[in-house]
């Protein structure tokens, strides 16, 4: 009877930057994170190529592998999908988010503002792959 090699596995998970845009009329709001600690940066509207810049810083700076997979999110608005062909363009894994998919506490005293956003987009929980 043939026997079956026993197949080793890894626990060791790939290390990913995740990113939430906040689009709005005269800046984006870019936050980073690696799951554990986060990056917060500022580019102008339009700038696809800035925030490809402030990923390389924060891989960088969270001491990421240069070549680690970026995944992001906005929410979909009056910017389109233009940034979301661009940024796939790019090779980053994006998502455009329904605005009222962004988990929010129901039983918290608390007005949805583009200031907290982010940070709820930027959970990782919310970027997951697939």
């Amino acid at each position: 009877m043939p026997q079956t090699t026993p197949q080793m596995k890894t626990t060791t998970e790939e290390p990913k930057l995740f990113l939430a845009i906040e689009l709005s009329e005269k800046s984006w709001k870019l936050l980073f994170s690696d799951g554990k600690y986060q990056r917060c940066a500022t580019v102008g509207v339009g700038d696809v190529a800035g925030v490809m810049r402030e990923a390389a810083k924060s891989r960088e700076k969270l001491k990421l592998p240069e070549k680690c997979p970026l995944f992001s999110l906005y929410e979909a608005g009056r910017d389109g999908f233009w940034i979301h062909r661009a940024l796939e363009k790019q090779k980053v894994s994006n998502v455009v988010a329904d605005p009222a998919s962004i988990e929010v506490d129901q039983r918290a005293r608390r007005v949805k503002t583009d200031a907290v956003d982010p940070e709820a987009a930027a959970a990782p929980h919310s970027l997951r792959e697939g």
